[in-house]
């Protein structure tokens, strides 16, 4: 609503009402509209800073520094639907060119904050929602400094390198 009524008033959307949005659509449970929400913003160029590509590693990489809790998850979704169905994802296509089947999603080390004042808890939520919720196999390395590897599709064994490769 908040998008929509500020789009009839002629007040252009910006990250933060989008990221609003976003969040409010992921606490709430609705999906189809957050993702409708993230390839809108996407296309007007938000959040594009997020998405990278390695070439020495050919790896695609998704940095959430900087974001809640509901726009972490937005985003984690829209790349790995993206990952497992790169053709109807053009807007990413550019920015995620990695031929790997595996996405790096870095969340840091623990210096986000939620909207409640819980600090540090984006990389265990991000973990959690992307092996329970989304059902991706992940490879987390011992020394891990806030990064999750997660393997393409929906099990590990339609990956084309094995997970001692990935760790790496």
């Amino acid at each position: 609503q908040l998008l929509e009524e500020m789009k009839r008033n002629h007040i252009p959307p910006d990250k933060i009402s989008y990221s609003v949005t976003l969040g409010a659509c992921e606490d709430n449970g609705k999906y189809e509209e957050s993702f409708r929400v993230l390839s809108e913003a996407i296309k007007r160029g938000f959040f594009d800073h997020s998405f990278k590509y390695y070439d020495a590693s050919n790896q695609d990489a998704l940095d959430l520094h900087g974001y809640t809790s509901g726009v972490s998850k937005a985003l984690v979704r829209y790349c790995l639907k993206a990952k497992d169905n790169p053709s109807d994802f053009g807007l990413l296509r550019d920015a995620m060119k990695g031929r790997s089947n595996s996405l790096w999603i870095i969340t840091g080390q623990g210096n986000h904050a939620n909207k409640d004042g819980r600090r540090g808890v984006l990389k265990k939520e991000i973990l959690s929602y992307v092996q329970d919720e989304l059902k991706y196999p992940v490879v987390i390395q011992p020394d891990n400094r806030g990064h999750i590897l997660v393997l393409c599709g929906r099990s590990s064994d339609k990956c084309s390198f094995s997970k001692n490769e990935l760790i790496k």
